[in-house]
């Protein structure tokens, strides 16, 4: 005989694991990453295999519930939770897992993986890919609908390099999908799998990852609007030069008081100098420049010096 309440096919689809199951009452309960919209799900529920992700989705569907996948949490929404009251929201971040073929260097992430722990498991192995530049984000999310970062204009965007998904689908099944199986699906969830299923795996391409980079910060400081303007047109010629090097990314911030231009440079820094960049900005300012040792010491220089062990397992808890 089938359980009577939520709670009890819930915990069945858990394997009875209480600690993978909450029911929140309020919304001070539930850790939202926007506290001004509250929001309170039906449960949370925290499966540690797809078996039992897909044994959450026919228990909402059943019951004609909305079921939400969440990975790092950081909807200004807070979709993660729904975005409406009374969703059962799947959290993935036990879905944590991670593996490398040393022949292909294809990697094999669970989808509750955040990008912290990615960069690190990959460098460990000389190998690296494009992504955002926060450590606490959740690769489920960020994958499947785009996945932009500094190294994007050198290798494209994160859901560019998914090969490969396994992936729960509203009626309770776990497929794979790629370019050679179930690729209509494939297509769908690079871009919005949200609408299609929960994605529980990624098989990943990666880069070998760079050597010495640099980075770098120009700013600017004037009220007067032609000289901002002046300055706005020379970063556009910039960026606009076709034969600019892929190997930089270079970003503009415009603040009321001045403006500032920084980005970053994938090869070492006498490459870096060879570009004569400082003579395509504007003249005067405030020039500072880093030099990267390591690929992973540039992905921490990101994330402001986040990267310690202590605080990248309170990231995955």
């Amino acid at each position: 005989m089938s359980p009577k309440t939520l709670n009890e096919s819930l915990l069945l689809a858990v394997e009875g694991k209480e600690t993978s199951l909450t029911f929140p009452q309020e919304a001070s309960e539930v850790p939202l990453f926007n506290k001004d919209i509250p929001i309170v799900p039906a449960a949370i529920v925290k499966p540690e295999t797809a078996q039992q992700v897909a044994a959450i989705v026919k228990c909402a569907v059943e019951r004609g519930l909305k079921v939400q996948a969440k990975s790092g949490g950081h909807s200004y929404a807070n979709h993660g939770f729904g975005g409406l009251n009374g969703s059962i929201v799947v959290d993935t971040t036990k879905l944590n897992h991670l593996s490398m073929d040393t022949e292909t260097y294809t990697a094999t992430v669970g989808g509750g993986c955040l990008l912290g722990d990615l960069a690190q498991f990959l460098y460990k192995y000389g190998r690296a890919m494009p992504h955002g530049t926060w450590p606490g984000v959740g690769l489920g999310g960020h994958a499947t609908t785009g996945g932009i970062g500094p190294a994007s204009r050198m290798w494209g965007l994160t859901l560019d390099h998914v090969i490969g998904v396994e992936v729960v689908l509203a009626d309770s099944s776990i497929v794979d999908a790629s370019e050679d199986k179930n690729s209509d699906l494939f297509f769908a969830i690079k871009g919005a799998a949200a609408s299609f299923g929960i994605v529980t795996q990624f098989r990943l391409r990666t880069h070998v990852a760079p050597g010495e980079c640099v980075r770098f910060q120009h700013t600017m400081e004037s009220f007067d609007v032609a000289t901002r303007s002046e300055w706005f047109k020379m970063w556009q010629r910039l960026m606009a030069d076709p034969l600019l090097s892929r190997f930089l990314s270079v970003g503009l911030e415009v603040f009321p008081q001045k403006m500032v231009i920084g980005g970053n440079y994938f090869r070492s820094k006498k490459d870096f100098d060879d570009l004569d960049l400082l003579a395509a900005l504007p003249s005067g300012g405030t020039y500072q420049e880093t030099v990267a040792a390591t690929w992973i010491d540039m992905v921490d220089g990101w994330a402001e010096g986040i990267r310690t062990e202590s605080q990248m397992i309170s990231f995955s808890s």
